[in-house]
Protein backbone atom coordinates (compact mmCIF):
# COMPACT_ATOMS: atom_id res chain seq x y z
CA UNK A 1 0.00 0.00 0.00
CA UNK A 2 1.34 3.56 -0.86
CA UNK A 3 2.39 6.09 1.77
CA UNK A 4 0.15 8.66 0.05
CA UNK A 5 -2.95 8.46 -2.72
CA UNK A 6 -5.09 10.97 -3.68
CA UNK A 7 -7.71 10.78 -6.29
CA UNK A 8 -9.04 14.17 -7.52
CA UNK A 9 -12.75 14.39 -9.44
CA UNK A 10 -13.36 17.84 -11.66
CA UNK A 11 -17.59 19.20 -10.83
CA UNK A 12 -19.24 20.34 -14.01
CA UNK A 13 -21.97 22.46 -14.08
CA UNK A 14 -23.94 24.25 -16.87
CA UNK A 15 -27.22 25.88 -17.63
CA UNK A 16 -28.89 24.98 -20.36
CA UNK A 17 -30.47 27.13 -22.92
CA UNK A 18 -34.39 26.81 -23.86
CA UNK A 19 -34.77 23.78 -25.72
CA UNK A 20 -33.15 22.97 -28.51
CA UNK A 21 -33.74 20.51 -31.85
CA UNK A 22 -32.55 17.16 -30.86
CA UNK A 23 -29.04 16.26 -32.08
CA UNK A 24 -28.74 13.92 -34.91
CA UNK A 25 -25.95 10.95 -35.87
CA UNK A 26 -24.78 9.86 -38.57
CA UNK A 27 -26.30 7.59 -40.64
CA UNK A 28 -26.49 3.95 -39.15
CA UNK A 29 -26.34 6.12 -35.10
CA UNK A 30 -29.53 6.26 -32.57
CA UNK A 31 -29.63 7.76 -30.05
CA UNK A 32 -32.94 6.93 -27.93
CA UNK A 33 -34.27 6.16 -24.28
CA UNK A 34 -33.18 3.29 -21.98
CA UNK A 35 -35.26 0.75 -21.53
CA UNK A 36 -35.75 -2.33 -19.30
CA UNK A 37 -35.04 -4.84 -22.58
CA UNK A 38 -32.18 -3.00 -22.55
CA UNK A 39 -29.97 -4.53 -20.24
CA UNK A 40 -28.28 -6.91 -22.44
CA UNK A 41 -27.64 -4.13 -24.85
CA UNK A 42 -25.75 -2.08 -22.58
CA UNK A 43 -23.99 -5.53 -20.67
CA UNK A 44 -22.37 -5.43 -24.08
CA UNK A 45 -20.72 -2.60 -24.06
CA UNK A 46 -16.79 -2.91 -22.24
CA UNK A 47 -17.04 -1.29 -19.04
CA UNK A 48 -21.08 -1.56 -18.56
CA UNK A 49 -22.35 -1.49 -15.62
CA UNK A 50 -23.34 -4.88 -14.09
CA UNK A 51 -26.88 -6.30 -13.63
CA UNK A 52 -27.85 -5.18 -10.61
CA UNK A 53 -26.36 -1.67 -11.17
CA UNK A 54 -28.58 -1.45 -14.23
CA UNK A 55 -32.22 -2.33 -12.32
CA UNK A 56 -31.44 0.09 -9.56
CA UNK A 57 -30.50 2.85 -12.25
CA UNK A 58 -33.57 2.32 -14.21
CA UNK A 59 -35.82 2.71 -11.16
CA UNK A 60 -34.29 5.82 -10.37
CA UNK A 61 -33.44 7.67 -13.12
CA UNK A 62 -33.24 7.89 -16.75
CA UNK A 63 -30.95 6.47 -19.63
CA UNK A 64 -29.73 7.45 -23.21
CA UNK A 65 -28.29 5.06 -25.64
CA UNK A 66 -26.12 5.60 -28.38
CA UNK A 67 -26.41 2.83 -31.17
CA UNK A 68 -24.66 2.19 -34.70
CA UNK A 69 -24.45 -0.03 -37.27
CA UNK A 70 -22.37 -2.84 -35.01
CA UNK A 71 -24.23 -2.27 -31.84
CA UNK A 72 -24.48 -0.68 -28.79
CA UNK A 73 -21.97 2.24 -28.73
CA UNK A 74 -22.16 4.12 -25.03
CA UNK A 75 -25.04 5.73 -22.62
CA UNK A 76 -25.36 7.54 -20.04
CA UNK A 77 -27.77 8.26 -16.94
CA UNK A 78 -29.90 11.45 -15.65
CA UNK A 79 -31.33 11.85 -12.21
CA UNK A 80 -32.53 14.41 -9.54
CA UNK A 81 -32.74 11.77 -6.74
CA UNK A 82 -30.10 11.38 -4.23
CA UNK A 83 -26.98 8.76 -5.10
CA UNK A 84 -25.70 7.48 -1.96
CA UNK A 85 -22.44 5.51 -3.73
CA UNK A 86 -21.17 7.73 -6.46
CA UNK A 87 -17.77 7.58 -7.74
CA UNK A 88 -15.44 4.47 -7.92
CA UNK A 89 -14.53 1.74 -5.55
CA UNK A 90 -11.79 3.86 -3.94
CA UNK A 91 -13.69 7.07 -3.70
CA UNK A 92 -17.51 6.77 -3.03
CA UNK A 93 -19.43 10.01 -2.55
CA UNK A 94 -23.09 10.57 -1.92
CA UNK A 95 -24.62 12.93 -4.56
CA UNK A 96 -27.75 14.76 -3.33
CA UNK A 97 -29.09 17.44 -6.11
CA UNK A 98 -31.00 20.53 -5.28
CA UNK A 99 -34.25 21.33 -6.41
CA UNK A 100 -34.01 22.01 -10.03
CA UNK A 101 -30.95 20.26 -10.44
CA UNK A 102 -30.14 17.20 -13.06
CA UNK A 103 -27.45 14.92 -11.97
CA UNK A 104 -25.42 13.34 -15.36
CA UNK A 105 -23.54 9.95 -14.11
CA UNK A 106 -22.24 7.16 -15.38
CA UNK A 107 -21.72 8.14 -19.48
CA UNK A 108 -19.59 5.54 -21.26
CA UNK A 109 -18.66 5.18 -24.99
CA UNK A 110 -17.22 2.03 -25.93
CA UNK A 111 -13.15 2.52 -26.11
CA UNK A 112 -12.93 0.69 -29.83
CA UNK A 113 -15.98 3.96 -30.64
CA UNK A 114 -14.11 6.89 -29.49
CA UNK A 115 -13.62 9.99 -31.93
CA UNK A 116 -16.41 9.26 -33.68
CA UNK A 117 -18.55 11.81 -32.41
CA UNK A 118 -20.84 9.34 -30.52
CA UNK A 119 -19.72 11.00 -26.48
CA UNK A 120 -20.90 14.47 -28.01
CA UNK A 121 -24.01 13.07 -29.36
CA UNK A 122 -25.01 11.17 -26.35
CA UNK A 123 -24.25 14.15 -24.03
CA UNK A 124 -25.99 16.48 -26.58
CA UNK A 125 -28.93 14.49 -26.35
CA UNK A 126 -29.31 14.06 -23.15
CA UNK A 127 -29.12 17.89 -22.51
CA UNK A 128 -31.99 18.38 -25.36
CA UNK A 129 -34.16 15.75 -23.28
CA UNK A 130 -33.48 17.56 -19.80
CA UNK A 131 -34.39 20.98 -21.37
CA UNK A 132 -37.54 19.55 -22.79
CA UNK A 133 -38.70 18.03 -19.87
CA UNK A 134 -38.23 21.66 -18.04
CA UNK A 135 -34.24 21.21 -16.37
CA UNK A 136 -32.61 24.09 -16.68
CA UNK A 137 -29.56 23.30 -14.49
CA UNK A 138 -27.38 20.53 -14.69
CA UNK A 139 -23.85 18.81 -13.01
CA UNK A 140 -21.29 15.53 -13.12
CA UNK A 141 -18.05 15.06 -12.18
CA UNK A 142 -14.98 13.37 -14.19
CA UNK A 143 -11.54 12.33 -12.99
CA UNK A 144 -9.43 15.23 -12.76
CA UNK A 145 -7.02 13.66 -15.69
CA UNK A 146 -9.98 12.29 -18.18
CA UNK A 147 -9.13 15.42 -20.33
CA UNK A 148 -11.49 13.92 -23.04
CA UNK A 149 -14.58 14.33 -20.65
CA UNK A 150 -13.25 17.65 -20.00
CA UNK A 151 -13.05 19.01 -23.30
CA UNK A 152 -16.09 17.56 -24.62
CA UNK A 153 -18.18 19.33 -21.57
CA UNK A 154 -17.25 22.48 -22.14
CA UNK A 155 -17.69 22.29 -25.68
CA UNK A 156 -21.26 21.71 -24.54
CA UNK A 157 -21.42 25.09 -21.92
CA UNK A 158 -20.28 23.23 -18.68
CA UNK A 159 -17.87 24.85 -16.69
CA UNK A 160 -15.63 23.58 -14.00
CA UNK A 161 -16.54 24.64 -10.48
CA UNK A 162 -14.50 22.48 -8.27
CA UNK A 163 -13.30 19.54 -7.15
CA UNK A 164 -13.49 16.13 -4.92
CA UNK A 165 -10.68 14.93 -3.62
CA UNK A 166 -9.44 11.72 -2.23
CA UNK A 167 -6.48 11.50 0.25
CA UNK A 168 -5.24 7.63 1.26
CA UNK A 169 -1.84 8.27 3.92
CA UNK A 170 -0.75 5.66 5.88
CA UNK A 171 -3.65 3.55 5.60
CA UNK A 172 -6.26 6.69 7.04
CA UNK A 173 -8.34 7.98 4.21
CA UNK A 174 -9.72 11.54 3.93
CA UNK A 175 -12.03 12.97 1.48
CA UNK A 176 -13.21 16.36 0.67
CA UNK A 177 -16.51 17.03 -1.15
CA UNK A 178 -17.19 20.95 -0.41
CA UNK A 179 -17.03 21.46 -3.99
CA UNK A 180 -20.29 19.54 -4.45
CA UNK A 181 -22.09 22.03 -2.35
CA UNK A 182 -22.09 24.86 -4.96
CA UNK A 183 -24.60 21.85 -6.77
CA UNK A 184 -26.35 20.61 -3.53
CA UNK A 185 -23.97 17.38 -3.16
CA UNK A 186 -22.70 15.58 -0.33
CA UNK A 187 -21.82 18.75 2.95
CA UNK A 188 -24.92 20.48 1.79
CA UNK A 189 -28.17 20.83 4.36
CA UNK A 190 -29.74 18.86 2.37
CA UNK A 191 -27.28 15.71 2.46
CA UNK A 192 -28.13 13.47 5.58
CA UNK A 193 -25.15 13.39 8.14
CA UNK A 194 -24.34 9.94 7.94
CA UNK A 195 -23.17 10.59 4.43
CA UNK A 196 -21.29 13.55 4.44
Amino acid sequence: MAAFWMERFVVLKATLPSPAAPAVGAAGVVVRAITAADQPVVAAIPQASAVAEFAERLSTARGVLVTDDDGPAGYAWYTNAARYREGDANFFVPVFPVAGTLYIFDVLVSPAKWGRGYGRLLLASLLTQAGLEGWRNVFLFTGSNNRRMRHLCSTLGFHETGELKYYRVLGRAWKDVSALRTVGGAGSPKCPPEHR
